[in-house]
């Protein structure tokens, strides 16, 4: 769900609100935020409202008090339900970026930190040796997914990536048999593998 969510927000950060963190795995948040994958940020200005059963989707007003914030709904709906409270800690949002899954996925494998293409849509993470020589190793966004690519085998980082009480670990054996393969690998002049990033020319077609 995380990764789905990362390639369709591309090329912003993805959000993920309390309201969907209330409903992962008991310390899946905390873990996350420990290994550097999610950072807290703004709160949400928008929630489902809590005040009746027709669950409408309502700005959230946030104002002082003598007593510190409080947050309010306020219901233009038949039949008027006046202010309704929210609780602030509703309002809590965290974020993920397909560069803080680079940089965790080039942790696990032990690789250089990444380095992003013009659009961010290619992270170079260094290379891997194989049975055949060196292969680069990229985290790519194409056709709106999450991809990583060992020379030239691409494969979707939710075959490699597994997610464990202790957070996120990667199937090394995998990407190992995938630098072993022999196979022509397209490099540039700077003797990288060469993947397209056809981000700009996709966003001025549409």
């Amino acid at each position: 769900a995380l990764l789905d969510r990362l390639g369709t927000a591309h090329p912003a950060p993805a959000m993920f609100s309390n309201d969907e963190i209330i409903d992962w795995p008991d310390g899946a948040l905390d873990q996350l935020v420990k290994d550097g994958v999610a950072r807290p940020t703004n709160r949400a200005d928008s929630i489902v409202c809590p005040g009746c059963e027709w669950l409408c989707h309502k700005p959230v007003i946030v104002r002082s008090t003598g007593t510190g914030l409080r947050a309010v709904i306020r219901c233009d709906e038949e039949p008027s339900h006046g202010p309704i409270s929210v609780s602030l800690a509703r309002l809590a949002q965290h974020e993920i970026s397909v560069a803080s899954i680079a940089a965790t996925v080039a942790r696990m494998l032990s690789l250089s930190p990444p380095k992003p293409s013009v659009t961010g849509s290619i992270f170079g993470l260094g290379a891997i040796n194989g049975r055949n020589g060196s292969r680069d190793v990229l985290l790519v966004i194409q056709d709106g997914g999450l991809h990583l690519v060992v020379g030239n085998q691409r494969e979707p980082l939710t075959k490699f990536l597994i997610w464990g009480m202790s957070g996120f670990t990667i199937d090394r054996a995998m990407v190992v048999r995938l630098a072993n393969r022999k196979d022509a690998v397209r490099r540039n002049s700077a003797g990288q593998t060469h993947v397209p990033d056809r981000t700009i020319q996709k966003r001025n077609s549409a």
